[in-house]
């Protein structure tokens, strides 16, 4: 079974300007969105994501790891906007001593198709019979690549 649930572009919204910057997303089976940055020499632009082939582990911005059982939430209109629960830990959760927490993440798709095909995968990921998200997750992505070309190796 394939590791990647669904990859594409997404807009996420920076931490301090609040501002909302063009990533390429990778959604994992262990319940884990990974974000690339980047851009490549075959990127539209200096903002642009780079290409799925060209993902490199240097280019990660940060890794969402998805609460179990809550449902993403979709807003539609002009921006497409994609809401779903994920799981933080303070300070003392770092270490083991505390809770985890369900915090509101928020992205955009650039039309209601892609949102919708997000949803669809996002809806999966999540549902209660998903894999549970292991602590580790932040390989994921990487590992997913190799094993989807093992697999194509072996069919091969």
């Amino acid at each position: 079974a394939a590791l990647v649930l669904h990859e594409g572009s997404l807009l996420y919204q920076r931490a301090v300007l609040r501002t909302w910057a063009s990533a390429h997303a990778v959604l994992t089976r262990d319940g884990f969105v990974h974000l690339f940055g980047g851009s490549s020499p075959s990127s539209a632009g200096p903002s642009s994501p780079a290409a799925a082939e060209d993902l490199r582990p240097d280019h990660l911005l940060y890794s969402v790891r998805l609460a179990p059982g809550a449902a993403p939430s979709l807003r539609c209109g002009k921006t497409h906007t994609i809401e779903v629960a994920s799981l933080v830990s303070g300070l003392l959760g770092r270490v083991g001593l505390g809770a985890e927490r369900a915090a509101p993440v928020s992205f955009r798709a650039a039309d209601a198709a892609e949102a919708q095909a997000w949803m669809v995968a996002l809806s999966s990921a999540t549902s209660p019979g998903a894999q549970p998200a292991s602590p580790g997750g932040m390989g994921s992505a990487r590992e997913a690549r190799g094993a989807e070309a093992a697999a194509a190796q072996a069919a091969a």
